[in-house]
């Protein structure tokens, strides 16, 4: 994986990522998040035979607000400024090489959010993808199984919000997302070693973004 495409590819799954631990942060210390962003995030859980990255996250409009802080991260290596969002994201992309390890873990998982969306799917209604209940349903999914898993990745922010059912719900249903965007960035390619080592072909693709 060495041309121009295939980078831009792995840039779009890291921005996936980042967009999602963000999110995930900014419940955790303010109990809110953009609408857009969110639906989008989640929605990548349900794309699960793409074409390619693009089609993950409905083009790069989907991960808008991960492509602009990977750029802080990547290209100007703005680390300090985005704390608990390396943490999350490099915590999330140890946890996918545990998950790698466990099949039955990937099957139950493979299942579990064929199930939701199969819910989502014929529900009269049609729920939006941040409705409250198919949230609770992602969280459990996670909960049950990754949830299992060491490392376990402890969300740090304000007592109040972490204490509210239906921000915990979406805690839980962003880190499957960003699980989500964890697996793809490794089909890709990518390497956490990339991140530190391997900037220049990120850089050159997130200058094309």
């Amino acid at each position: 994986m060495n041309s121009k495409h295939d980078h831009e590819e792995r840039v779009l799954a890291l921005a996936g990522l980042v967009q999602a631990v963000h999110l995930i942060s900014t419940i955790s210390r303010s109990g809110m998040a953009a609408q857009d962003h969110l639906e989008a995030s989640l929605n990548s859980i349900f794309v699960t035979s793409p074409g390619s990255a693009s089609d993950v996250y409905g083009g790069g409009s989907g991960v808008s607000l991960g492509i602009k802080l990977t750029t802080d991260l990547i290209m100007r290596f703005n680390l300090l400024g985005h704390v608990d969002v390396v943490r999350y994201a490099l915590l999330l992309l140890q946890l996918e090489r545990r998950l790698a390890q466990h099949p039955d873990c990937l099957r139950e998982l493979g299942a579990g959010i064929s199930s939701i969306d199969k819910k989502r799917t014929f529900d009269l209604k049609q729920q939006p993808i941040n409705d409250a209940a198919v949230e609770a349903e992602l969280a459990a999914l996670y909960r049950d199984t990754l949830g299992c898993f060491e490392p376990r990745i402890k969300v740090q922010g304000h007592e109040t919000h972490l204490r509210n059912s239906f921000n915990i719900n979406r805690i839980r249903a962003l880190l499957l997302a960003g699980m989500r965007s964890a697996v793809l960035w490794h089909q890709l390619g990518g390497r956490r070693w990339h991140l530190i080592a391997a900037r220049k072909p990120l850089i050159n693709a997130l200058a094309n973004m």
